[in-house]
């Protein structure tokens, strides 16, 4: 009975390739004629797709052009709810206080419960609009009732800052995270926010997530194993998300923003530390500075931004040659941090 049954449903299966594939059966036994007009039609299909991709790429690539000489617009952030995670020092407080003078509701969340209440006191008393939460984004549930406690408290989130997976210079080297910790606070915690803010981005239509990396995500550091990869995945964490927004055709009203730091460069207290070949030519940034920086590629809606600029430049440009002179020209520059 089972065998009788597995045959009928092979005949069905069979029967119903058949039935779609029939008309091709059909043209093709019309003879040499049909069949070659019939590839007279797929070519020209083809062709004409091939010319519309290249009207729409020169298109885009002269718009390319056009959106480097001519300044780009700045969105306002008035009024919007702006979360920013790891806001209790350096580059996360300077975002703080930036957005907070731009007028948006800083909603700040730190697992330093001491270091956060100094912050959030600051922006209250420099008349801003400020909120704090604690919260260890390595917990999905904590994630979760604090983020929750962020709707229901201030309102929605227009926007999301991670600035923890940025590395510190010298925790790396003098107190180095274990490779659990590395991922969890650098890659697993994204995963957890944008599970909690994503889907009401999605139904609210509006959004903006920017990705904080380290210039680790461009070219790797050695004796850094975890940290490296770890930058790389917040990058690739950034195209998936960038893809999915893309498919769903959400990617007009969320927007998304890659930022690819130096935290040897944007670093405070290092001056003396800080070893560059060219200190002319790289000089250092002050964390307000980046701060600014950022901004203002994040109102422009840029898609990937590098601190200093000349970063994403050079990264950009080093993927054209091959791998030792890549190598070669890593070894001219000569940056790094002496402990």
């Amino acid at each position: 009975m089972a065998a009788a049954t597995s045959r009928g449903a092979d005949f069905r299966a069979q029967r119903s390739q058949t039935k779609s594939h029939g008309w091709l059966k059909h043209i093709g036994k019309l003879g040499f004629p049909a069949q070659m007009l019939l590839k007279i039609y797929q070519i020209s299909v083809v062709y004409w797709d091939l010319v519309f991709l290249g009207i729409l790429s020169y298109k885009e690539l002269v718009m390319s052009f056009v959106y480097i000489l001519l300044p780009l617009s700045k969105k306002s952030l008035s009024n919007e709810i702006i979360v920013i995670v790891g806001s209790s020092r350096g580059l996360g407080r300077e975002i703080a206080f930036k957005i907070g003078n731009l007028g948006s509701i800083a909603v700040c969340i730190d697992i330093q419960p001491i270091d956060q209440e100094t912050t959030s006191k600051r922006l209250r008393e420099a008349g801003l609009s400020a909120f704090y939460y604690q919260c260890d984004i390595t917990s999905k549930d904590q994630v979760e009732r604090t983020i929750t406690m962020i709707e229901r408290e201030v309102g929605d989130i227009s926007m999301l800052y991670h600035c923890c997976s940025l590395p510190s210079p010298r925790s790396v080297v003098n107190n180095p995270p274990t490779v659990k910790q590395t991922i969890d606070v650098s890659v697993t915690s994204y995963f957890y926010l944008l599970e909690s803010i994503l889907p009401h981005m999605k139904a609210k239509g509006k959004g903006h997530i920017v990705f904080l990396t380290s210039v680790a995500a461009i070219s790797g550091f050695t004796q850094q194993l975890a940290l490296s990869v770890s930058q790389f995945a917040i990058q690739g964490l950034y195209e998936s998300v960038v893809e999915e927004l893309r498919v769903a055709k959400l990617d007009k009203a969320i927007k998304t923003t890659l930022v690819h730091i130096y935290p040897f460069i944007v670093s405070e207290n290092l001056e003396n530390d800080i070893r560059l070949r060219v200190p002319g030519f790289f000089g250092s940034i002050r964390a307000d500075k980046a701060a600014e920086a950022i901004l203002d590629g994040v109102r422009k809606n840029k898609t990937e931004i590098s601190i200093p600029k000349y970063c994403l430049f050079i990264s950009h440009v080093l993927k054209i040659f091959p791998r030792r002179i890549t190598l070669m020209i890593r070894d001219f520059l000569d940056t790094g941090v002496d402990f």
